[in-house]
Formats: structure tokens, C-alpha cells, sequence
């Protein structure tokens, strides 16, 4: 089970991209509507505002579904500072001040949590095996009673190993 990210960036940075997507339609349906009040897209300034209305929604739509998607990587730790980031930097960029703060507060997050340790395996088969045993504790051994301790011999009757030729 993966550990939670920050939720408080993660509600926040969602509702700012929604925010992102409903401008972006609203900016679409305002295009519309100018078009059809107007009958047609004959004039030259009619033709800017539509091609620059609905550049501009589209702009919002993809930047929306961009801090949609950061706020759900915010949701976990791995990729909470990933997911900060990338709502701070598409809150700037689409002045939505919903995923600044979200990025901000991710960012204030990932700076508290530790990092797991990374484990490194060099020898694949040895972990295997060193995974698929047991752990045995290392007992005490329990001290002898003084008529198991063999008698020690002086020096003077140990006998040097010299080898055979």
C-alpha cells in the first residue's frame, strides 16, 4: 500500500484544473455565441476573435487536463514533489492562482518527507536465496558447568605441526 501524498494539495490542485477546463469551455461557448448572433465570419475582426477564442480555449482545456493530472500524482509521496512542480509551474503559466497555491503547498510537503531507502542488489541469486530462507536469531550458548571445561595444557606440551615431505 502506497503512502498517502498531501491531500490538501490534491483537492485544491483539482478543483483548479476543473476551474482551467470550465474557463476553457466557457471561452468556446462565448465564440459560439458571437458566431451565431452574427450570422456569419465574414468580417476580418470577427475571424480573429474566433480563431483567437478558441486558441485560447484550447490553451485552457490542455493546461486544465495538465493540473488535472498533476494533482493526481500529488495523491502519492513518490510523486508528490513531481506533481507540486508541475501545478506550480501550469498555475504561472495559465494564471490560475487555485494550482500556484496547490503547487506551493505540495512543494512544503515533499520538502518534509523522507526519503525510503533504495535498496541495491548485487548479486540477484544471493538475495534470492538470502529472501527465501529464514532468518535464524543467534542464540547464546549457555556457559559450561566446570566439569565440562576441558583441562587447558601447557605450552611446553604442545607439539608444532611440521610438514611432511
Amino acid at each position: 500500500m502506497e503512502k498517502e501524498g498531501s491531500i490538501a494539495s490534491y483537492i485544491i490542485s483539482l478543483v483548479g484544473g476543473i476551474y482551467s477546463m470550465v474557463l476553457g469551455v466557457g471561452i468556446i461557448l462565448i465564440v459560439l455565441f458571437r458566431v451565431w448572433t452574427i450570422g456569419e465570419i465574414g468580417e476580418e475582426l470577427t475571424k480573429w476573435f474566433v480563431i483567437g477564442g478558441l486558441a485560447l480555449a484550447l490553451y485552457f482545456l490542455a493546461l486544465g487536463l495538465w493540473i488535472l493530472t498533476s494533482s493526481f500524482w500529488m495523491k502519492k509521496n513518490q510523486s508528490l514533489k513531481k506533481g507540486a512542480l508541475t501545478s506550480l509551474i501550469l498555475g504561472i503559466l495559465s494564471l490560475n492562482i487555485l494550482a500556484i497555491v496547490a503547487g506551493a503547498l505540495g512543494i512544503s510537503r515533499a520538502s518534509k518527507i523522507k526519503p525510503e531507502p533504495k535498496i541495491v542488489v548485487k548479486n540477484v541469486e544471493k538475495a534470492k536465496n538470502q529472501l527465501s530462507t529464514p532468518i535464524k536469531s543467534k542464540k547464546t550458548k549457555p556457559t559450561p558447568k566446570k566439569s565440562q571445561v576441558p583441562s587447558r595444557l601447557p605450552l611446553k606440551q604442545i607439539k608444532p605441526i611440521t610438514p611432511k615431505k
